[in-house]
């Protein structure tokens, strides 16, 4: 599976449980945890019901936590709510989550961001692989300044756009997420010894792989960027630059699909602070799967969704457009 398909498994699955909230009895897989409990709006609940359906299966370790999934959804309290909140009170003394704050908080990370962005003026964003910035409630988010933060943000996002969304040196992205598929292939046949040794035949002319790659960068940067789209998102000046990322998908996305989720969380920001006027305007610019994803969070009127349908109707010249056509025309009556 690629990043896209990835994508598209975890709307099915996130379109599915709002339709079927999760029962006691439900169970997920490790990639079906991870991506409902990076997607959903009710990460608290998520995660209570990951822990009893672990405890029931006898499972020692909740090894099915993902970390990084855990400090995107503790940034998105921490900032919106505070650490004194009661629903991170209520996580922040779980011993699974707390490991996994810590494990996403190494040492290794850190030293991997410090070396990552020299050359990038974010230094204040460091805080956010510091675990004391999750786990001490004495220190949390709310106590930093918040305009480095927003200068930060700034050109973090600035810096992603141009080097991961518009990079011209695509080919050797794509020849490292081949080789991730590939390990993966591996893993799933049973060849884990293999695994780090597979890869796919290499194109002629292709640019060689560096040792700290892209892909490498991209996952070390993942959180900084959640926290910064979530910054901007808060406050009319981040408009051009959520608007900028909502446009520019990458070419070859992230193996596990985080940037593409990220683009969808940009569109998302953008749409609350702009309203559906003024983000159906730019209908063309945007990946189909935004408006499924803005509805599921959302919610479109029954108007708004005649007005998407029309405009997808319009626009059938694009093949993306026929997946909304199909998304919203039983709501409105009309046929694709």
């Amino acid at each position: 599976m690629c990043g896209y398909c990835h994508e598209e498994a975890a709307l099915d699955l996130l379109t599915q449980v709002e339709c079927t909230p999760l029962s006691p009895g439900d169970h997920f897989g490790a990639f079906e945890w991870l991506v409902y409990m990076r997607e959903t709006p009710d990460y608290l609940g998520a995660f209570f019901h990951h822990k009893w359906s672990v405890n029931r299966r006898k499972i020692v370790e909740i090894n099915t936590l993902d970390k990084d999934v855990a400090v995107f959804r503790a940034l998105e309290i921490l900032l919106h709510e505070g650490a004194k909140s009661t629903p991170y009170r209520n996580l922040i003394v779980e011993p699974a989550f707390k490991r996994a704050i810590q494990m996403a908080c190494s040492d290794d990370v850190r030293e991997d961001f410090d070396k990552m962005t020299a050359a990038i003026d974010i230094s204040p964003l460091a805080v956010l692989y510091d675990s004391a910035t999750y786990l001490d409630q004495g220190i949390g988010l709310r106590q930093s300044p918040l305009r480095p933060l927003m200068v930060a943000s700034v050109n973090l996002m600035q810096h992603y756009i141009s080097w991961w969304l518009k990079n011209a040196n695509d080919r050797k992205r794509e020849r490292e997420e081949l080789d991730k598929m590939a390990e993966f292939a591996d893993w799933l046949a049973g060849n884990e010894d293999d695994a780090s040794k597979s890869s796919v035949e290499e194109p002629v002319n292709a640019p060689p792989k560096l040792l700290d790659g892209d892909s490498q960068r991209f996952t070390v940067l993942a959180r900084a960027l959640y926290f910064a789209i979530q910054l901007l998102g808060k406050h009319r000046a981040g408009i051009p630059l959520l608007r900028q990322v909502a446009k520019n998908a990458p070419r070859t996305p992230d193996f596990i699909g985080h940037d593409l989720w990220l683009q969808r969380v940009a569109a998302l920001k953008l749409y609350d602070l702009v309203g559906f006027d003024a983000f159906v305007a730019n209908f063309a610019d945007f990946r189909a799967i935004f408006f499924e994803y803005i509805d599921l969070l959302r919610g479109f009127s029954h108007e708004q969704k005649r007005q998407l349908h029309d405009l997808a109707r319009r626009n059938q010249r694009d093949s993306r457009i026929g997946d909304i056509m199909r998304a919203f025309a039983a709501d409105v009556g009309g046929a694709p």
